[in-house]
């Protein structure tokens, strides 16, 4: 994951994995603090995710 973030369509399309499935591994890593969602709406379709870096 790029430090800008990344589309579910894209991890979708790399991951060769549907989006129901991409979206509720999403969902827990954002539960578990790894990653954010940032867009305007949860269902914003230019939304990203962004990893969540620890040091």
């Amino acid at each position: 994951m790029s430090p800008n973030g990344i589309g579910t369509g894209e991890i979708m399309d790399k991951l060769v994995m549907s989006r129901p499935t991409i979206s509720l591994r999403l969902k827990r890593l954002e539960e578990m603090g790894l990653v954010t969602h940032k867009g305007k709406s949860p269902t914003d379709p230019r939304a990203i995710w962004v990893l969540n870096y620890r040091q």
